[in-house]
């Protein structure tokens, strides 16, 4: 009965990390996906107003509210031009998000920081010239993991609840199914001593 139940537990542990594992890889590639796509528009809304870095700021700060992260405009220098929490503005940001943006190529990375896990993501600003593509800048995007962690950890903590359930319960069916299979030996055995 103890040999069932470790297999019960360990089958079940091992599924709940499988699940949990795949639930957030997923999740990432989607928020990934969107900020890739709200960086593309703060590209393009860049290489339309870049002569009008008020109205551009305003957006870019919408845009990042609207995403929940932060956004950095920057130029072929690595100088922050717009920043939506405006703490980067003039600084130069030298990542490798940044390098290979302004090499033409979008990149995104996970890191830790702090405890925390931050997903950031860059894209190259291009503008066509006659022949040829132009890089003016890159767009840099974060955003912390936290509200996903904290739904990951929501959903360990319910099939732990699950698992203790499944647990007491197939425990209990082990303990009737044991009484209930040897009921008729323990019979027998009780009529022998007689």
């Amino acid at each position: 009965m103890i040999i069932f139940s470790l297999i019960i537990i360990l089958a079940f542990t091992s599924f709940s990390l499988l699940v949990l594992n795949n639930y957030k890889d997923a999740q990432v590639r989607n928020l990934e996906v969107r900020l890739f796509q709200t960086a593309n528009i703060v590209a393009d809304t860049y290489k339309r107003y870049m002569d009008d870095m008020v109205s551009t700021s305003i957006m870019v700060k919408s845009y990042g509210k609207q995403a929940n992260s932060r956004i950095l405009v920057l130029d072929t220098e690595r100088e922050v031009l717009i920043d939506n929490f405006n703490s980067y503005i003039g600084k130069t940001i030298n990542n490798k998000e940044i390098r290979s943006s302004l090499q033409g190529q979008s990149q995104a990375g996970l890191y830790s920081a702090d405890g925390r896990e931050i997903l950031q993501l860059s894209v190259p600003i291009i503008t066509k010239d006659i022949d040829k593509n132009r890089i003016l800048g890159a767009v840099l995007i974060s955003t912390s993991l936290d509200s996903l962690n904290e739904d990951i950890e929501g959903l360990r903590g319910n099939m732990l609840k699950i698992a203790a359930s499944a647990l007491g319960l197939s425990l209990i069916l082990a303990m009737v199914a044991a009484n209930s299979m040897t009921k008729p030996l323990r019979n027998c055995l009780w009529r022998l001593r007689i």
